[in-house]
C-alpha cells in the first residue's frame, strides 16, 4: 500500500511546485524581460497617475485612447460589477435612445 501512496504524494508535491511556483515565476520573469509594458497591464499614465489600461474600453474623452465595446451597464457606464454585452452594433439606432 505504501509503495502506491508514497509516489502519489511525491508526484503531487513535485507537480505542485512545478506548476504552482516555478512555471508562474518563469513566465512572469520572461514577460517582464521581453514585454514589460504588456506584463504590467498596458497602463496609461496621465499626470503621473494611472488613468486606465490601453487594452480595456473605458470612457476616455481623448480619441487617441482605445474605445472598447459600448457599455450596457446603466446607470453607471463601464461598471465591471454588472458587466455584460448589449449585442448591438455601435451604429445601432437602439443605442441612441
Amino acid at each position: 500500500m505504501m509503495n502506491i501512496i508514497r509516489p502519489a504524494i511525491v508526484s503531487l508535491f513535485v507537480f505542485t511546485v512545478l506548476t504552482g511556483i516555478i512555471y508562474p515565476l518563469g513566465v512572469t520573469g520572461l514577460a517582464q524581460l521581453f514585454f514589460p509594458a504588456q506584463a504590467n497591464g498596458s497602463i496609461i499614465m496621465k499626470d503621473g497617475k494611472a488613468a486606465g489600461s490601453a487594452l480595456i474600453g473605458q470612457p476616455f474623452n481623448d480619441p487617441k485612447y482605445f474605445w472598447g465595446r459600448l457599455s450596457a451597464t446603466a446607470p453607471f457606464p463601464y461598471n465591471s460589477a454588472s458587466s455584460s454585452g448589449s449585442n448591438l452594433a455601435q451604429g445601432s439606432p437602439a443605442l441612441l435612445d
